[in-house]
């Protein structure tokens, strides 16, 4: 009977095995599949082993080979029972798509061979494969269209996602992105005036493959219509993700800042109006399922909940490769209106509807779905930053 005592995994520290870097939790779990197929053929044939080919590991090249403390076997290291967080295992349930498709093919853009390091004022190490760039279309209304026309037009950006270089064992991620919008480009019914959007998001996340993950952000927009105002809300999220294909969890947006101004309507059939109003972010509640698609990165989510002024929430978005380098990612978000302040179930309805097409420089449309550090939020938008009139 094979076994293996020494200072292994069993005995870290609870906090250091949950907060291990995902560098380390890839070489763990190849190592238990690795020690799996030994002890699984050695007990089904009951003879000599094979040696267990390891040259997988070289391609982790930032990956220390060896940890101290572990004993050996013979030749080849063995490992103690797993972490909570083990590397991508999907299981029974996905259809995975072959290495051919969207395996070690997605390498040949390179690995992180080119990090940059920024320590202005805090030490993060800069990824270029969970970058990415980010342009489609998207329609949208919400209280600030007045109950009168809708806002279409275009939508552009990026989001970009790192691990924290001072914090190396934490497994906690920082993300950046920022998206422009331009709609209303033939101006509308009440205004002659086009709209410009400027979304920015920061925020912290934690990915695992299995257990509890999230993130919290900070969302800040500037939107110029017929007025000029400028919000914020704080964003999180938290879910349980299973060792297979599901994911189920709660997000919520605050408001966190309001805008005020004074503006000009000219209503049709009404005389010009001057109106000094509130600007806020609607506060959104939503539980959501996502499930994992493939091994590609495919995946659906469905969300469903409720505002702070106890109207329905729904909405769904997907992320679909179509090559190493480009996805299709879309997706719409519907509050369901009622009366609220006088207002009609017109005036208080919101929706958005996008498509967009995203570049992954380093072909992170495939690979970059086993990156512990790609952006965990999307980039603040019209579906999760939804304006009104207080």
């Amino acid at each position: 009977m094979l076994t293996s005592i020494g200072y292994g995994q069993e005995h870290q520290d609870p906090l250091t095995r949950l907060f291990s870097p995902s560098s380390d939790r890839i070489y763990q779990a190849r190592q238990r599949a690795a020690k799996a197929s030994r002890i699984a053929t050695q007990i089904e044939t009951n003879a000599a082993v094979e040696k267990v080919d390891y040259s997988v590991l070289d391609e982790q090249a930032t990956v220390e080979m060896i940890e101290p403390g572990v004993e050996y076997m013979g030749e080849e290291p063995m490992m103690m029972e797993p972490a909570m967080h083990a590397g991508h295992q999907h299981g029974p349930g996905c259809e995975s798509c072959g290495t051919e498709s969207c395996g070690s093919s997605c390498g040949d853009c390179g690995q992180c061979n080119d990090c940059m390091m920024m320590c202005i004022p805090l030490c993060f190490r800069l990824n270029w494969d969970d970058f990415s760039l980010h342009a489609g279309a998207q329609g949208f209304k919400n209280g600030l269209n007045r109950g009168m026309d809708g806002s279409f037009g275009y939508l552009y950006g990026f989001n970009w996602g790192m691990p924290i270089g001072f914090l190396p064992k934490s497994g906690l991620g920082f993300q950046v992105g920022m998206s422009g919008s331009n709609a209303n480009l033939y101006e509308a019914s009440f205004t002659d005036s086009t709209r410009e959007q400027t979304f920015f998001t920061v925020g912290l996340f934690r990915r695992v493959d299995w257990g509890w993950q999230g993130g919290l952000v900070f969302d800040h927009l500037k939107d110029q219509w017929y007025y000029d105002v400028e919000v914020s809300q704080v964003r999180g999220q938290l879910s349980w993700v299973f060792p297979k294909c599901n994911e189920l969890g709660f997000q919520f947006s605050a408001s966190d800042s309001e805008g005020t101004g004074s503006t000009t309507v000219s209503v049709p059939g009404a005389n010009t109006m001057q109106i000094d109003e509130t600007i806020a972010a609607t506060n959104l509640y939503t539980f959501f399922w996502r499930r994992r698609l493939d091994d590609c990165g495919k995946s659906m989510r469905i969300l469903g909940g409720w505002t702070g002024d106890s109207q329905g929430l729904l909405g769904a978005d997907f992320h679909l490769p179509l090559t190493k380098c480009l996805a299709l990612d879309t997706g719409f978000t519907f509050l369901l209106p009622d009366q609220q302040d006088g207002r009609t179930q017109n005036q208080e309805e919101a929706w958005n509807i996008g498509i967009n097409l995203v570049w992954y420089p380093r072909c992170g449309s495939a690979s970059g779905s086993t990156s512990y550090y790609r952006p965990l939020m999307n980039v603040a938008n019209n579906g999760d930053f939804i304006l009104r009139r207080q």
